[in-house]
């Protein structure tokens, strides 16, 4: 469970954002993009509760300077998706849920997230995202 986080507060987060994915169907599928994997072929892997503490800043930020914000940062390709700091990426995170549980991100070209990369970006994403 999370530091500071009731049981029933993690549940909520999870069902929310579990929510959020079967609303805007980012489900992975044989059809998917598959670039953001290592096998080729994009994982049913969204966590399904908060079983471990996960934090922007133990945890995620480096996940994101290595694989994010070459592109999403002030100045760079997609700098109008700014995800050199946390609020940038908490702004966006269903989006970025969407994107990289459906890999479709890292785009083509990129190297790929790997599955420790993955979990740990997911389960932050799922977790609420906290700092």
């Amino acid at each position: 469970m999370l530091r500071g986080w009731s049981s029933v507060g993690t549940l909520s987060a999870t069902i929310a954002l579990g929510a959020v994915v079967a609303l805007i169907g980012c489900s992975p599928s044989e059809e998917s993009p598959t670039a953001g994997t290592e096998s080729g072929r994009c994982p049913d892997d969204l966590p399904d509760a908060c079983a471990s503490p996960v934090s922007y800043s133990a945890d995620v930020a480096t996940v994101v300077a290595l694989r994010c914000a070459t592109c999403h940062s002030p100045g760079a390709g997609a700098g109008n998706h700014d995800f050199a700091g946390y609020h940038g990426i908490y702004r966006e995170r269903r989006q970025v849920l969407s994107q990289v549980y459906g890999c479709r991100m890292p785009p083509p070209g990129a190297d790929p997230l790997t599955p420790l990369e993955r979990e740990t970006l997911l389960s932050w994403l799922v977790c609420g995202a906290p700092p």
